[in-house]
């Protein structure tokens, strides 16, 4: 529940990931909405903390794989300087940025995408829609596959 900094002349940072190292940290410092004077119950609190604090910590388990910040569309991997962005920021990877997970790791996009959607679906609440989405993508990824006769 504390402010990091990369450095010391720097601002606070939302997470920090080491590539060489594959080690990451993050703060929950600023993910709550009494820090920025908005009131919530307490169910919508832990909601928002939970789906900032998910975001933030894919987002670094994603530069411990060596990958970088994406400039190309809206990503899981966008760089964030405030709470607006973070909360704008998608729960999933753009095209490119999938892609080179997947040249990294090897799996199955059609797995990646129907386990997500399966996964944020367990969690409810604010994950849904990315659920939705995630679904989606594995239904558009089945019906672009060439028809076997």
């Amino acid at each position: 529940m504390a402010d990091l900094y990369d450095n010391e002349e720097g601002n606070f940072v939302y997470g920090l990931a080491n590539v060489i190292n594959k080690t990451g940290v993050f703060s929950f410092a600023r993910y709550h909405p009494q820090f920025y004077g908005i009131d919530a119950s307490e169910e919508q609190a832990r909601e928002v903390v939970l789906l900032r604090a998910a975001k933030v910590m894919l987002h670094e388990i994603g530069h411990m794989l060596g990958m970088l910040h994406c400039i190309y569309y809206e990503c899981l991997m966008n760089g964030s300087n405030n709470i607006e962005e973070t909360d704008a920021t998608p729960l999933h990877l753009c095209p490119v940025c999938l892609r080179k997970l997947h040249f990294c790791l090897d799996f199955s996009p059609i797995d990646w995408y129907s386990n997500l959607s399966q996964f944020y679906q367990s969690l409810g609440g604010p994950f849904l829609a990315e659920a939705e989405w995630h679904q989606s993508r594995a239904n558009t990824v089945v019906a672009s596959l060439p028809k076997t006769k």
